[in-house]
């Protein structure tokens, strides 16, 4: 670097600068406050990031915002392997962003005890740091059965992984052990899926939603948006908002979507199919 980016001369951090970034995304058009103050919330441990050496990391691979580095620490004689994510250094930090980074962290800390959600080491502004899992995802599963021809898995390994893909989202929606979801991940597909020890674990919650509570009727809020691409297999709810069809109170329950797309997975884990493959390859607008 030519230039210090420390001023000589720099102001005092003053605790009244800080306010919740969270909460300007939450809808108020229809009474909806958060279930719990955890929503809104973070943990983070940035200190372990900042003794981070950039220089020793590894790319990995990139995903449509963000990249994975490998990273390691070598301790008594033993190197340990992480992976850091963070969004890609081409891009312009914006608040959109670092709250989508947010909700990953929170959500990989608030699952930590499930054996279907992968391991964090640590989450801080636009980076998390998880287990490093070298034995790839369920997409390179399912794309490796398909170029061989067809699984040789037995239905009882394939009911195992279908119960990895279950637990997994039972995981999100009942944080805490609550009976109403409190968030739903909004973006379930096989590239989620990290294959480590042999479980399937549910990574990447940087599109994920906290489900909102209607303070009058302590009822979920609804929802007509999902901010995401259309695809073919995108859950039903979500083809008939696009289709302009009339929706059962006005709104859909935001865990449906998971439950749907969910389905879709284990689908192709039971068929070796991708949905609406066969017997003709249907673009999105024609499965709708």
């Amino acid at each position: 670097f030519q230039y210090n980016s420390v001023p000589s001369n720099p102001t005092f951090i003053q605790p009244n600068w800080y306010q919740p970034n969270a909460a300007e995304y939450i809808d108020n058009s229809n009474n909806c406050e958060p279930m719990y103050n955890w929503q809104l919330q973070s943990f983070p441990n940035c200190n372990k990031f900042h003794e981070l050496d950039l220089s020793t990391m590894r790319f990995i691979n990139s995903g449509g915002s963000r990249s994975a580095f490998e990273l390691h620490e070598d301790i008594n004689g033993y190197t340990e392997k992480f992976v850091y994510k963070s969004i890609k250094f081409y891009r312009d930090v914006t608040m959109k962003q670092a709250e989508e980074q947010r909700k990953d962290g929170l959500l990989l800390e608030r699952m930590s005890s499930s054996p279907f959600i992968p391991v964090s080491h640590g989450y801080c502004s636009v980076a998390v740091i998880m287990d490093f899992m070298p034995e790839g995802s369920m997409h390179d599963y399912i794309k490796g059965v398909r170029l061989a021809g067809g699984s040789t898995l037995s239905p009882l390994d394939r009911l195992r992984i279908v119960i990895h893909i279950a637990g997994s989202v039972a995981a999100l929606h009942t944080i805490d052990g609550t009976e109403q979801p409190s968030f739903f991940h909004n973006d379930l597909c096989c590239h989620q899926y990290l294959f480590q020890n042999g479980i399937f674990k549910l990574n990447d919650f940087n599109y994920a939603r906290p489900i909102f509570i209607n303070r009058e009727t302590n009822e979920r809020c609804t929802r007509r948006s999902f901010d995401m691409a259309m695809w073919t297999a995108r859950s039903l709810e979500e083809h008939m908002l696009a289709a302009g069809a009339p929706i059962e109170d006005g709104g859909v329950n935001p865990d449906k979507i998971d439950v749907w797309m969910m389905g879709n997975i284990m689908f192709i884990i039971m068929t070796d199919l991708y949905t609406f493959e066969k017997p003709e390859n249907l673009k999105w607008q024609v499965a709708g």
